[in-house]
């Protein structure tokens, strides 16, 4: 899909879902290609259940989208040990 819009309302792929998700090819820094919402994450309030409200999602999407932002959680491993310090993942 070439995208010429930043945000991006469209049916879901399989990969993904309702899940939002930017598109990104570049490194950390980089900007990403585009932003993706289906059209269920839009109308459906229940979603924000599993992804939390549609205004934290639009700007942590944005963070990816301009800054090239990349996800730095982990589940399994919540924090880490640097420098002596335990830092949140």
């Amino acid at each position: 899909m070439c995208a010429e819009a930043d945000v991006i309302i469209a049916e879901p792929y399989l990969k993904y879902g309702d899940e939002p998700y930017t598109q990104q090819y570049g490194g950390c820094g980089e900007k990403g290609q585009y932003i993706h919402f289906t059209p269920n994450f839009i109308r459906n309030s229940s979603l924000t259940q599993i992804y939390g409200p549609k205004e934290k999602v639009f700007v942590h999407e944005w963070a990816h989208l301009q800054w090239g932002v990349f996800d730095e959680y982990n589940q399994l491993v919540p924090y880490y040990l640097s420098n002596g310090k335990y830092e949140a993942t």
